[in-house]
């Protein structure tokens, strides 16, 4: 999705691709069935854990 790919099973496409590892720092992406299973169990206590590890980090 940050690439620009509306949904998970572009993932496939950007194992791969080598702007993305770069930028990662690895020799590949997570594969399409991971992605799928980490929104799977996304839900909105995972967005409040994510805010506020982000309001750590700006602090």
């Amino acid at each position: 999705m940050i690439a620009g790919y509306a949904e998970d099973d572009a993932t496939d496409q950007l194992t791969d691709d080598p702007v993305c590892t770069e930028i990662i720092g690895t020799d590949a992406l997570a594969s399409q069935p991971s992605l799928s299973r980490f929104f799977e169990r996304f839900d909105p206590s995972s967005i409040d854990q994510l805010n506020s590890a982000n309001q750590e980090l700006i602090d």
